[in-house]
């Protein structure tokens, strides 16, 4: 059976914590996986997710009724036939406050840094 993708793009008004907790029911409810994610300040929020055939509308129903809207409206058609749907949700959250700024730990600068050294 083939895999298909998609590719989500939704927007909130919800406070980002409350929404991980929303994304993460609605994805383990339809049975899918969370395979990689991406915060990106507090501005949005990007899953890499799987999501077993014929439940990608239920996941949809679930984020909208959590907060969650699409634009454009997701074209869900009628995924049975296939095994899996691969794809990406990405979230940008709508809010007032400032960006939120995260500290990027520095990185060797040479090579000898890197190397453990014996003793």
């Amino acid at each position: 059976m083939p895999v298909t993708s998609l590719h989500l793009q939704g927007s909130t008004r919800v406070e980002r914590h409350a929404l991980v907790d929303i994304v993460e029911e609605a994805i383990r409810v339809t049975g899918g996986w969370i395979l990689d994610f991406h915060q990106y300040s507090n501005i949005s929020l990007v899953l890499e997710v799987e999501i077993p055939p014929g439940r990608l509308a239920g996941l949809v129903r679930l984020l909208e009724a959590g907060g969650v809207r699409f634009s454009p409206a997701p074209a869900l058609a009628d995924r049975e036939e296939v095994a899996a749907v691969l794809g990406t949700l990405q979230i940008t959250f709508i809010h007032d406050e400032p960006d939120l700024h995260v500290a990027t730990p520095p990185l060797a600068s040479r090579m000898s840094e890197l190397r453990p050294h014996p003793h």
